[in-house]
């Protein structure tokens, strides 16, 4: 190893340099941060220009109208949110809709959708889509409990309902994707690649395989106790068991070192004080499916500031962690090396960003940062 990125990106097929795979994956991870701050920006900036021509208002006199009668006022407040909030998450699906399909042409574009997997990314797409609406459906009626029924407690109970929602998943195990069953011919890959956990003292989990139509590396925690399931993406099973026990071991260092309850508790004290400010910016009087539209704009904005800065900041500390968490167990400096060329090769990282760029917009080091701090 001499430093460079050309040592992490391994050999390229068809005669491709390594210089030519490194300006590949900048160019494709530069297109995917663009459609992602474009398709984030356009919803804060509909949201804003809602704001300021009245839109939270409209939202209540229309929603008066069509609730006007045939049921109580806590019911009726309820269902102006819960409609409220499926209207603002219809208009941010048509918004983001072509900078989605961009970024779907982007992934064909650099062949990082999985070919034989069956994957059906359209698919995928709308479920994912509707299950959102759904759960934005949900969100919205239990906001619009809250702000009913909790009195002027109403921010705190909302954020602590809207959080116990949202954390839902980690109680009950939810798939990021299609699950894919592990093949016959892989079973001899998986006795060593859990054999390999065995040998440098790490706990094998349950692991539940999945396709998320991409060649990239992925994997997380969901579940607690028993419930616990690592998910793992199927593009794991081409990398030689030992690695594979390295990249496993990773995930288990999350686990181990609290990176799960950390960033859930940054979390709650995000939304808390978010959904305070809401509140100081919601008139006196102001109906509930106004009051949604106030808060999604508030909290869509305080979130975003908190991804531009304070989790990427937490994110690239705990990877920094894990990658130490594999030097602490018997896993040599080569061995730990090739796991991050393997990541490397297999996830594309953009190590062109300027650093300014990269500290706002991307929460994972780059690999020489990670190859500096782990001393190899």
């Amino acid at each position: 190893m001499n430093g460079t990125f050309e040592n992490l990106t391994g050999s390229a097929p068809g005669g491709v340099t390594p210089a030519q795979v490194l300006s590949r994956s900048g160019e494709y991870q530069r297109k995917r941060l663009w459609c992602g701050i474009t398709g984030i920006g356009l919803v804060l900036v509909a949201l804003w220009i809602g704001a300021a021509a009245g839109l939270a208002g409209w939202t209540d006199g229309l929603l008066a109208g069509l609730l006007g009668g045939g049921a109580g006022t806590g019911v009726r407040s309820v269902s102006a949110a819960a409609i409220a909030a499926l209207g603002l998450g219809a208009v941010a699906v048509l918004l983001q809709l072509p900078v989605d399909l961009a970024a779907i042409n982007i992934e064909k574009e650099f062949g990082q959708v999985a070919v034989g997997t069956r994957f059906n990314l359209p698919g995928v797409y709308l479920r994912r889509t509707v299950e959102w609406l759904f759960g934005l459906t949900v969100a919205g009626a239990v906001f619009g409990a809250a702000y009913v029924y909790a009195g002027k407690y109403w921010p705190v109970a909302a954020a602590g309902a809207l959080l116990a929602l949202a954390f839902a998943h980690i109680v009950y195990p939810m798939k990021p994707g299609p699950s894919v069953a592990l093949p016959g011919d892989k079973a001899a890959w998986w006795d060593e690649a859990t054999t390999e956990l065995r040998r440098t003292g790490v706990y094998v989990p349950t692991a539940v395989w999945y396709s998320h139509g991409e060649t990239s590396l992925a994997g997380g925690w969901n579940g607690v106790g028993p419930m616990r399931r690592l998910f793992l993406t199927r593009t794991l099973w081409d990398i030689r068991p030992r690695i594979a026990a390295a990249l496993i071991s990773r995930e288990q260092a999350h686990l181990e070192l609290g990176h799960r309850l950390a960033t859930a508790a940054v979390t709650v004290v995000w939304v808390v004080v978010g959904m305070i400010i809401s509140s100081r910016l919601t008139p006196a009087g102001m109906g509930a499916g106004g009051a949604v539209v106030i808060a999604a704009t508030v909290m869509s904005t305080w979130c975003w500031v908190g991804l531009l800065g304070l989790l990427p900041w937490l994110g690239r500390r705990q990877i920094l962690e894990a990658d130490a968490f594999l030097m602490e167990l018997e896993f040599s400096k080569e061995e730990v090396a090739e796991t991050l060329a393997t990541l490397a090769r297999c996830n594309k990282p953009d190590e062109t960003l300027p650093a300014g760029i990269a500290a706002i917009f991307h929460p994972i080091p780059t690999m020489s940062q990670r190859r500096k701090a782990l001393g190899i």
